[in-house]
């Protein structure tokens, strides 16, 4: 109590004191926390929570300070103009970051007006290369990053999903001049997984992709009528497949390089069956058999050993 006499102090004004202390020591130590969590996101491409200390927002850059509508400047060849952030760094100078909207031109002609944030692209923007080549659509961390539209000066068109500035996800491309229209999956930037592929002359192909090429399963169906439904391999019927012609004639059995190459069974429209082997869509009668039905409609069988006979693909057209 004699303390608080010399001092002139009550007991109420010593534990305010104390308090106040307590209270700086506390501020102190959750800035040094912040500031910790700041540099552990930073170092891990995250952002930390945002606190409000102070009518003041803190982020990785620091203590937000004021914006600015109409800032612009003009580094190594790249100029900006638009909205800008200030932020208080601990140690340094005030931070300058691209917040909001924004244009932003390069030497070479490319230009990109759209949204910022954290100093990059992010957001909905328009990108314009000096091949006036044309990307409108959402960013993330400066790369095509979500849905957009891309457009080529000859006419093609990409409207769909992009990822790490590339084509991948679902998509649609025009080409120009109604050159065909594929829509379908992207990887990468080409054709993968299902697709499916409209082509000038009339033809529909409707399947598997992989490298930018039909690979799997897929349906051929051509202007004509014809259909080819089976597996393909580097854009080629390659493996067991069905050709179906309009005429009812149908073959089952396997392909190589677009042709019946291997086992198969060809019926024509008749009812006739070639059964054996096919090489180059030609089937060779040696060791084989022709059934043909009769006019009661029981099977007769003629066997060729001796003689080899051979028919073309061509013949089954006639």
């Amino acid at each position: 109590m004699s303390a608080f006499r010399k001092y002139n102090k009550t007991d109420k004004e010593a534990n305010k004191e104390v308090q106040d202390i307590i209270t700086t020591y506390d501020d102190e130590a959750r800035q040094v926390r912040l500031r910790a969590e700041a540099d552990a996101a930073r170092r891990k491409n995250v952002k930390p929570r945002k606190v409000m200390r102070g009518g003041l927002k803190q982020s990785v850059h620091g203590v937000f300070l004021r914006s600015d509508d109409d800032y612009q400047e003009d580094v190594d060849g790249v100029r900006y103009r638009g909205q800008v952030a200030y932020y208080n760094q601990r140690y340094g100078p005030e931070k300058i970051v691209k917040q909001g909207k924004g244009t932003m031109t390069w030497s070479n002609g490319q230009v990109y007006d759209g949204q910022f944030n954290d100093d990059k692209r992010n957001g909905r923007g328009k990108h314009t290369f000096p091949n006036d080549q044309v990307y409108e659509g959402e960013f993330k961390d400066d790369k095509r990053h979500g849905t957009g539209k891309y457009t080529w000066p000859n006419g093609d068109v990409y409207e769909g999903d992009f990822k790490d500035d590339d084509r991948n996800g679902t998509g649609k491309y025009t080409w120009s001049n109604g050159a065909g229209v594929y829509d379908g999956e992207y990887k990468g930037g080409l054709k993968n997984g299902k697709g499916r592929l409209a082509m000038p002359d009339g033809s529909v192909y409707d399947g598997e992709y992989k490298g930018g090429l039909k690979n799997g399963k897929g349906k051929l169906t051509l202007l004509n009528g014809e259909v080819y439904e089976g597996a393909w391999k580097d854009d080629t019927q390659n493996g067991i497949g069905t050709y179906t012609w309009p005429d009812g004639r149908v073959y089952q059995g396997e392909f190589k390089d677009d042709k019946q190459n291997g086992r198969g069974k060809h019926t024509d429209a008749n009812g006739k069956i070639y059964e054996g082997e096919w090489k180059d869509s030609i089937f060779i009668r040696e060791g084989g058999r022709i059934k043909t039905k009769s006019k009661r409609g029981n099977k007769r069988v003629k066997k060729n050993k001796r003689h080899s006979r051979k028919y073309s693909r061509k013949s089954f057209k006639k």
